[in-house]
């Protein structure tokens, strides 16, 4: 901070003190005219349980040779770190599709809302990018394909056959979007 005045020595001009400290997250060094965040033995944390965006003090100066109180406010915003993976609201996902679907249909789009993988990280570090994870020995992931990942639309990429595959078993991983990622 830069306040005209000496809050320290032997002819202090000014006093300086913290106004609306909640939680005392802010420390005040009036000599050197100083905010110092006090985060010792908590975290400073936007995401879930904390949800805490930013501080808000305000510094007091009071002017001892004419008596006048002027209020600072200092705004400390706290920026969202990408510290959170993407969970999914439920174990697994079953879809039955006819051997008659037509390639390029979108055959699951049940990714939306709440019903896909969740990231608590705030903004574009909670944007969730959906992927196969493809296996070469594995029929099923020659057969699908997320074209929107995004999205996380699946779409069915070859014919199916009920006489050769009765059942296709996808692996779709949730990660922050690559785009994205600091």
């Amino acid at each position: 901070m830069r306040i005209n005045g000496v809050a320290d020595g032997p002819n202090p001009t000014i006093s300086l003190s913290l106004r609306d400290n909640h939680d005392h997250w802010v420390l005040l060094d009036p000599a050197k005219q100083a905010l110092y965040l006090n985060s010792t033995g908590r975290l400073l944390d936007r995401d879930p349980p904390s949800l805490l965006q930013s501080i808000v003090v305000q510094v007091q100066c009071y002017n001892r040779l004419i008596g006048t109180v002027i209020l600072h406010e200092v705004r400390i915003v706290v920026r969202d770190k990408n510290d959170n993976a993407p969970v999914f609201q439920k174990p697994r996902y079953y879809k039955a599709i006819s051997e008659l679907t037509p390639v390029g249909t979108t055959v699951f789009s049940d990714f939306w809302g709440k019903n896909g993988a969740m990231d608590i990280d705030d903004g574009p570090n909670g944007q969730i990018e959906y992927t196969i994870q493809y296996n070469n020995s594995d029929p099923s992931t020659r057969t699908f394909d997320i074209p929107l990942t995004l999205f996380g639309s699946v779409v069915l990429r070859e014919r199916l056959n009920y006489e050769e595959v009765t059942r296709y078993l996808i692996v779709i991983q949730a990660n922050v979007s690559k785009k994205l990622k600091r």
